[in-house]
């Protein structure tokens, strides 16, 4: 993380070395949009190494695959390419694909896509009403401490909230009402462009229960909007 600050002050060398101060989230989310908006890739296609823990043990591994397009649209293909198995977020909506069929589609809203990837690319104002309906309050906000880094808090920790990196202004954590957290980490530069390449997940008690690393990342990838059709989910390929 020290070297990707190093990284980032020379790249964003006209930023100024201050934080800059904000009265509420939605004044630190228009930052966030103003940095990176022609900085952002549109599309992301990686695989991952998943790790799954119970207690200090690891349980099980796996493989993933993923690609993303901005706005809010992702699909992951569980173990290998032919499993015929995984799930498609689409526009608030997360399809469940087992055996290459459609088993379940539901409403949701996938909260790490708009803080990781989706507010860099889209209005804010976009962005603070899809968290909004997500249920963080962006007039909240305080300066803290994580992982050896300056941050800003948005939103209610006793609810929702999120950190931000002061001066990469990068997502770095969210924590929901239940004290469940989710860390992006390792930010690395691909084609100069930022991407969190481990990830890890946090159960209520503040046990890690699930690690994902990042490889195989390419950003701007030529892909198209069908693979987010759960009909083509078995043939689809990036």
């Amino acid at each position: 993380m020290k070297r990707l600050t190093v990284i980032l002050l020379l790249l964003f060398s006209l930023s100024p070395l201050c934080a800059q101060q904000y009265k509420d989230g939605g004044e630190l989310v228009n930052d966030m949009y103003k940095r990176y908006k022609d900085n952002f890739y549109k599309t992301l296609t990686f695989s991952q190494k998943i790790i799954n823990f119970r207690g200090d043990s690891i349980v099980s591994e796996d493989i993933m695959h993923e690609a993303y397009m901005s706005p809010s649209f992702l699909i992951l293909k569980f173990t290998s390419w032919e499993s015929g198995n995984g799930l498609i977020f689409r526009n608030d909506s997360l399809y469940t694909i087992e055996n290459g069929l459609l088993k379940d589609k539901k409403s949701l809203t996938h909260d790490l896509l708009i803080l990781g990837l989706d507010m860099y690319n889209c209005n804010p104002e976009v962005t603070l009403s899809r968290l909004q309906r997500a249920g963080y309050d962006y007039s909240k906000i305080q300066e803290g401490r994580y992982r050896n880094q300056d941050v800003w808090i948005v939103g209610d920790q006793s609810s929702k909230s999120f950190y931000v990196d002061k001066i990469s202004l990068l997502f770095v954590r969210m924590q929901d009402k239940m004290g469940r957290s989710v860390d992006f980490l390792n930010y690395q530069l691909f084609n100069n462009k930022p991407v969190a390449t481990h990830i890890l997940f946090y159960n209520k008690l503040g046990k890690l229960y699930m690690e994902e690393i990042y490889f195989d990342v390419k950003v701007d990838a030529q892909i198209g909007s069908e693979i987010f059709n759960p009909g083509n989910f078995v043939q689809s390929r990036w």
